[in-house]
């Protein structure tokens, strides 16, 4: 035995006895149990200690001990020595010596159980003050690991346990620059003298990860490049941030590779962990140096955004230096290619901006803000813009910056006022005093958005009353806006003596704005609802701007006044509305009265609608006009001939549009009877024969078409329908379908068999529809 594990031996060896936690030391030695058994020995700590003892103690090479039994020691003392380990407790080194002692030989019989004895030795002592007893494992686990004659896996061990002693460089050093030796003994020996801070070994580190990384040198001493792929292997990955870990400014031109190529992008861990590594004092200031450099790298754009994120990280540091870029000189133009714009660097970090969204980049965005002179207008609304963009991500005291911006002068209004917006939506009614001085500013764009913060649901109307109050009263042409927020804040209140507050802002000699008169329209159909108020005590004042002389509020007021009028069950007066809707001289109102036809579709004087939808020419309206048509019964056309032939020709000239389709064929279905029959059928003949005669082909509008004749009836197709259904396209397939489902008799069958066994494109997806068509024909 060696004499420094003799002199452990004899000093901590004792008799130890079994304890309550027996049962789980055993559930070690049991594949299903284990998990449950470690994580309940974890949490004993010191109590398990006299067990964890005895399951170290219990030999598998025991006379009589089954195959099975001997794997369970093995297992059940390899996790007991861990844990022995991780205690901490230095009575277990006089068991573990002897272990260690009896692998450490030629020949062993369990190396890796040896290997893990030097480890849990070495931990064991880690954080034990220098003593003779300190000293006798250093030197045994120095022996073993300089040992070529023993096992590689003790080797390994023992270079474990001289890291977790901060000791041993001397012996792990040949290690990491020897080439020839297996990576896994060079990993545990960088290990060794990353923890001894062994700088002697600082070459050999940045050796192994540019080796990895750029490739090897040859003889003039010149990197040859390496495989992209193997930039991530774990060995010179480890070397890497070890010599961070040291301190050494070498491995900052890594830790930027590793923090922005392309290649790390998808390990994020690696990524994280070479960030923290630069933001360590030793390297920060270099690295946010060489971050920059990255950044404003024109060879290097694939780099760049992540440089940005990288300098986020650090702070204010960082996003200063960042920042400074956008003051930088343009490039050098590459020979031969033009020349980059002065504000080349202005616009990439303008661009990149958005990279920089961490917490502590943001922090630092707050702290730069505060601190920017108020003539830098320009940096000054950047920052605010990229805070506004992440401020679910501040917190706490961060969010006090868009209080200051809200004051900020330098700011444009609109810039200001989404400030304000959010600090207000930050605090809630914490806002109040704030808003109310905001509420007062002479600025338009200010008041407008303090108003509509205090007339949220955070702010309570009764504090905010008065001044919404006081926003109405004021009728200047800059406070319009205002005062339309003021009024979708009111209209929350329950209070029937607001009442007159809304019926003034209808009033066009009261209130000035038609857009504020618009508001009030929806404000005081909300706020009836909202107070209880009587439909009459407000009909009046609505009806009374359908003659408004603005468009936008007439057509409003159509749509409320109409619902109104019915609500109160005066169908007369939406009538009336709605006729002189759709033969308004103002487009917007015509699209009201349009889309208002539904509700009195039945009443409506279906000539009027009639002559407005043909005078229209804008697409929009034409659409909304044809819906209209299509809810009127097929009586409500009269016996003109030719009004009813152009009202074809409308629903023809919109059939094309999938949103108006089915509007269009309802009212070709509807018009298309007794003598329009002929008319309606040809034109939809002619446009198919149109589509599908020329070359190419126009399938895409033939289904829409198909579709016409079925609701015109038109029966006597057949022929044509067959040859389109024979062309390999879904929809207009499906159309033929649809037809002769519905015209077709049992004869139709063995077609549609014929359709549902081919094996075009469009047969799979149509073949429940065709066997759907085929039953129905059978039941016919």
């Amino acid at each position: 035995m060696n004499r420094y594990l003799l002199i452990l031996a004899l000093v901590f060896a004792g008799s130890l006895y079994a304890g309550e936690y027996a049962d789980e030391v055993k559930n070690l030695g049991d594949k299903n149990l284990r998990p449950g058994a470690l994580e309940s020995l974890a949490k004993a700590g010191d109590e398990a200690f006299e067990d964890l003892l005895d399951g170290l103690k219990q030999d598998p090479a025991e006379e009589g001990v089954d195959a099975g039994e001997a794997a369970a020691r093995s297992a059940r003392r390899m996790d007991c020595a861990r844990l022995l380990g991780a205690l901490g407790d230095t009575r277990a080194s006089g068991e573990l010596a002897q272990l260690l002692a009896k692998q450490a030989v030629e020949s062993p019989s369990h190396s890796q159980f040896g290997a893990t004895c030097a480890s849990a030795l070495g931990r064991l002592w880690s954080d034990k003050p220098d003593s003779a007893e300190r000293k006798s494992v250093v030197d045994a686990l120095k022996l073993h690991a300089g040992n070529p004659a023993l096992d590689v896996a003790l080797h390994w061990g023992a270079l474990h346990g001289l890291a977790h002693l901060k000791a041993g460089a001397e012996v792990a050093a040949p290690f990491v620059s020897n080439t020839e030796a297996l990576p896994l003994l060079r990993a545990a020996a960088i290990e060794v003298v990353v923890a001894t801070k062994h700088s002697a070994s600082a070459d050999a580190l940045l050796d192994i990860w540019e080796t990895q990384r750029l490739g090897p040198k040859n003889d003039e001493g010149n990197r040859t490049g390496a495989q992209s792929r193997d930039y991530t292997l774990p060995l010179g990955m480890q070397a890497l941030f070890g010599l961070a870990k040291m301190g050494d400014k070498r491995a900052v031109p890594g830790l930027v590779d590793v923090a922005t190529l392309n290649e790390f992008s998808n390990y994020n861990s690696l990524r994280d962990e070479a960030v923290r590594a630069m933001k360590s004092d030793a390297l920060q200031a270099g690295a946010i140096t060489t971050l920059v450099e990255t950044f404003k790298d024109v060879n290097k754009p694939t780099q760049r955004s992540r440089a940005a994120q990288a300098l986020g990280e650090f702070g204010a540091p960082g996003v200063t230096a960042f920042l400074d870029v956008a003051d930088d000189a343009a490039p050098e133009a590459a020979e031969g290619q033009p020349a980059h714009p002065e504000d080349y660097y202005k616009k990439q970090v303008d661009a990149n901006l958005s990279s920089l969204r961490g917490q502590d980049a943001l922090n630092a965005f707050v702290d730069a803000y505060g601190k920017l002179p108020a003539d830098n207008k320009e940096l000054r609304q950047k920052i605010v813009d990229h805070l506004l963009n992440n401020r679910t991500t501040l917190k706490d005291k961060s969010l006090n910056v868009f209080r200051t911006a809200g004051d900020d002068e330098s700011l444009e209004a609109p810039k200001r006022a989404q400030a304000i917006n959010a600090w207000a939506e930050a605090k809630g009614k914490e806002a109040f005093e704030d808003l109310s001085r905001w509420v007062k500013s002479e600025d338009g764009v200010i008041r407008a958005q303090a108003v509509q913060n205090l007339g949220r649901n955070y702010i309570p109307l009764a504090k905010s009353r008065p001044l919404l109050e006081a926003t109405l009263a004021d009728k200047a042409e800059d406070f319009e806006k205002a005062r339309e927020n003021a009024l979708q804040g009111l209209q929350r209140g329950d209070d029937k003596d607001l009442l007159p507050l809304f019926l003034d802002a209808l009033d066009p000699e009261k209130e000035p704005s038609p857009k504020v008169r618009n508001a009030a329209l929806t404000a005081i159909d909300a706020y009836r609802r909202t107070a209880g108020i009587d439909d009459d005590k407000v009909y009046d004042a609505i009806k009374a701007r359908v003659t408004d002389t603005d468009a936008d509020v007439r057509a409003t007021a159509v749509r409320v006044a109409s619902t109104t009028a019915q609500r109160m069950g005066n169908k007369t007066a939406a009538v009336e509305i709605i006729e002189n809707a759709v033969q308004d001289e103002s487009k917007e109102v015509r699209l009201e009265g349009y889309g208002r036809v539904s509700l009195v579709q039945g009443d409506i004087d279906a000539g009027k609608v009639v002559r407005a939808a043909l005078l229209e020419e804008e697409r929009d309206v034409k659409g909304r006009a044809l819906s209209a048509l299509a809810l009127l019964s097929a009586d409500a056309f009269g016996d003109d001939t030719a009004q009813k032939q152009r009202v074809v020709d409308l629903a023809l000239s919109l059939i094309d549009d999938r949103l108006h389709e089915k509007s269009a064929q309802t009212l070709l279905g509807k018009i298309g009877t007794g003598a329009m029959f002929n008319y309606a059928s040809g034109k939809v003949r002619e446009r198919i024969e149109a589509a599908t005669s020329k070359e190419p082909k126009d399938y895409a509008r033939v289904p829409a078409l198909i579709r016409a004749l079925i609701e015109i009836q038109d029966l006597t197709y057949f022929k044509k329908v067959e040859e389109l259904a024979d062309v390999p396209n879904v929809e207009l397939r499906r159309a033929c379908v649809e037809y002769i489902e519905a015209f077709g008799t049992k004869s139709d069958i063995p077609f549609l068999r014929t359709l549902v066994d081919k094996s075009d494109a469009a047969s799979p997806q149509l073949r429940p529809r065709i066997e759907d068509a085929i039953k129905k024909l059978e039941s016919k």
